[in-house]
């Protein structure tokens, strides 16, 4: 479908990203220059009158809600027949493959991706509008960290169909509330609920409730305590820790009351990590500690009212009697200890420079522990070093202390790595140890000088200077074959419809040696693989396959990596 053009307004330039409801593809407005998301309804979506007047309903009533956190509805386009929802383009990939590639992430940056998740969300709240499907696959994240809100709305499109409502809910069980569970509908709460867990999720690795099935998740998140991440990643500060179980909460009511609230906190912790304060309030005490505040206060404006009846130089003299009566008595109790209580203080060993094993065991051996409280970018360190503590060589501490560390995560851009003449599973490898991101998707040319299978070049190419979130992209040789390349053939010549299956001959070029190859289908029945097989190479192969409905894709994986794919 890339390359298409779509109502003679938009040029289709790339798949990125794929959903029950939609096929999404980045697209160029060709009036403008401007690059926008064309999200394509899928069949089974487009063929539900329910569905398609639903998501109408829905651009008519949001195309409206901007801010900078979300991604605005643009419009609807109809194209031979294909419904395509506009939105704004945002750079960057969903928090779900952020998550599966680099979780648990700093504390630093799970705050500042939350942070943006709750502006999204209070822009929309303060419209009357929440989200109700908020997860990771809903986030946008940008190379430098900013983020995008997007499926405002898309809840009741999705609930129009009983189908397309089962698969949501499968995906979304994680990050749905109690209340939500229970059949309730979304509320501002719920998803403040929702970025609590996505919070937890990007300091620890894992949802913050698990099951084997979504039923046994469903009855974690109704009956089991809010977990703690710290309990998971001693690097999470108790504030964090409290913030996420604060959003967590069972019920609604003990929730933040807004998403501002939730804003203002971690905004203090965000303060707190860049200048290093220490980051020891817990939010979630906050209105126990005003109550006994309040309370010690009426206890004093009653003191108050009984001493009026004295003279004020009487009161005077009794408040200095009492002052000068009780530091007497401190001074005496610190005498008496410090006769029979040596302090046992130590020097603090040099950690700067050391890796975080080192230095655990450099502290260890000087009778103190490490805590890493920080994961930043720093130029000037070595990548898993540790480059600031919390208390510096030699000074004197109490044996057994915990000495907070800051860890390098080395430059932020890096020099891309030659990985040209490997195989493309080697080559991912050695980037994605360097640190980098590599996509998904490779791109295939035709070459008589390098072999089958090994990467010709990538983008950006060699040598380049890239942001460590930067994807890179392999490209891979086909080998010698010049002429246009299209290795599946319908042999079919009846209408495509959904009952009418489509027969497709697949030919397939094994490299030498023995490989495992699979060749996925995905139509309007389902996503299923209809080869899975080891096979001999050197040659090419042909494979039967079936399809049913207007769209098949085709994927053909050899070892489990995506050698193309292919649509009809």
């Amino acid at each position: 479908m890339t390359g298409n053009i779509v109502s003679s307004r938009y040029e289709l330039l790339e798949a990125i990203g794929e959903s029950p409801l939609f096929i999404a593809h980045r697209a160029k407005e060709l009036a403008t220059g401007k690059n926008v998301v064309l999200k394509s309804l899928r069949p089974v979506a487009s063929a539900s009158p329910a569905v398609v007047a639903a998501l109408r309903s829905v651009v008519g009533s949001l195309s409206a809600l901007r801010a900078p956190n979300i991604c605005q509805m643009l419009g609807i386009e109809e194209h031979n027949g294909d419904l395509f929802l506009i939105e704004q383009y945002s750079r960057g990939i969903d928090l779900r493959a952020r998550i599966q590639r680099t979780a648990p992430f700093t504390v630093a940056i799970a705050v500042d991706i939350a942070l943006g998740i709750a502006e999204g969300i209070a822009a929309a709240h303060s419209t009357g509008v929440s989200h109700g499907d908020l997860r990771p696959e809903n986030v946008i994240v940008g190379p430098d960290w900013q983020v995008s809100v997007t499926g405002f709305g898309l809840l009741s499109v999705y609930d129009a169909d009983p189908t397309l409502k089962s698969a949501r809910t499968a995906l979304a069980i994680h990050y749905a509330s109690p209340e939500q569970i229970a059949g309730e509908s979304p509320s501002p709460s719920c998803d403040i609920y929702a970025v609590g867990a996505m919070l937890y999720e990007m300091v620890v690795g894992a949802a913050p409730f698990r099951g084997e099935r979504p039923p046994d998740i469903a009855r974690s998140i109704m009956q089991d305590p809010p977990p703690s991440a710290r309990a998971s990643n001693a690097a999470v500060p108790k504030s964090v820790d409290i913030i996420i179980q604060r959003c967590l909460q069972k019920e609604a009511s003990d929730r933040y009351a807004s998403a501002q609230q939730l804003i203002s906190d971690l905004r203090e912790v965000k303060e707190a990590l860049r200048f290093g304060k220490p980051l020891n309030w817990t939010p979630f005490d906050q209105p126990a500690a005003t109550a006994v505040v309040s309370q010690q206060a009426r206890e004093i404006d009653d003191e108050d009212e009984e001493e009026d009846s004295l003279p004020a130089w009487m009161r005077f003299m009794l408040k200095a009697m009492g002052a000068a009566a009780l530091l007497a008595v401190l001074v005496l109790i610190g005498f008496v200890l410090s006769l029979y209580v040596a302090p046992d203080e130590l020097p603090a060993p040099k950690l700067v420079g050391l890796s975080v094993e080192e230095g655990r065991r450099s502290a260890a051996d000087s009778g103190f522990t490490i805590e890493v409280e920080r994961q930043d970018y720093n130029p000037k360190a070595v990548p898993g070093t540790i480059y600031f503590s919390s208390a510096p060589e030699g000074r004197q501490l109490k044996k057994g202390s915990t000495i907070k560390v800051w860890v390098s995560l080395g430059e932020r851009t890096v020099d891309l790595p030659d990985v040209t003449n490997l195989p493309a599973s080697e080559a991912r490898r050695e980037l994605e140890k360097a640190g980098l991101v590599v996509s998904d998707r490779v791109q295939e040319r035709p070459s008589e000088a390098i072999e089958w299978g090994k990467v010709m070049a990538t983008l950006p190419p060699p040598g380049s200077k890239v942001s460590r979130d930067q994807p890179i992209t392999l490209i891979v040789s086909r080998g010698a074959d010049t002429a246009p390349f299209d290795d599946v053939q319908e042999e079919t010549t009846n209408e495509p419809s959904a009952l009418n299956p489509r027969s497709f001959v697949t030919n397939v070029r094994i490299p030498p040696g023995e490989h495992r190859v699979r060749i996925e289908v995905e139509d309007q029945m389902s996503v299923r693989d209809v080869v899975d097989e080891t096979r001999d190479g050197g040659e090419t192969v042909s494979f039967d396959v079936v399809g049913y409905g207007s769209r098949v894709k085709i994927r053909v994986y050899i070892d489990e990596e995506l050698i193309r794919e292919i649509a009809k």
